[in-house]
Parts: structure tokens; C-alpha cells; sequence
């Protein structure tokens, strides 16, 4: 078995989520983490990460999720203090 990128994990964390939403309006992340066995926390945050990087596609060039999370959490912040 081939070891998925964090960015090909994320996309298809994002792509299943979108589906799901598409088939059952009522579809939550928890509904996601659940279907995985993933943590919450674990599938909000590469949802956060898959949205942050249609508008900032330069968040895929990380080398670690990490790095794409706290990313995330500093332009929330600075988009926040506007």
C-alpha cells in the first residue's frame, strides 16, 4: 500500500464530506469522523485546511499538515482582526 500525502488525504477527507453533504443535508463533520474512525478534531481541521486552499493555494506547498494547520489558524486570526 502507497502512503497518501497529506494534501491527497485532505482531499479526499473533503471530497467524501461534499458527498455525503450532497446525499443527506443533515450530514455533520462528526458524521464524517464517525464514518472514518477519525477524530473530530483530526477531519474539522482538514476541512478547514481543504477550504483555506481554494482561496490560498500556497498552503498545499507545506511540507507537513502541521505547517498547513498553523497556517490556518494564523490567517483566521489575521482575518479576524480586520
Amino acid at each position: 500500500m502507497v502512503k497518501q500525502s497529506w494534501q491527497e488525504r485532505t482531499k479526499e477527507i473533503s471530497e467524501f464530506h461534499k458527498k455525503k453533504l450532497k446525499e443527506m443535508e443533515d450530514w455533520t463533520i462528526q458524521n464524517t469522523a464517525d464514518e472514518l474512525h477519525w477524530g473530530y478534531g483530526t477531519v474539522a481541521e482538514m476541512l478547514q485546511v481543504a477550504d483555506f486552499s481554494r482561496t490560498y493555494p500556497k498552503i498545499l506547498d507545506y511540507k507537513t499538515f502541521n505547517e498547513a494547520t498553523a497556517f490556518v489558524r494564523a490567517k483566521r486570526k489575521e482575518l479576524r482582526m480586520r
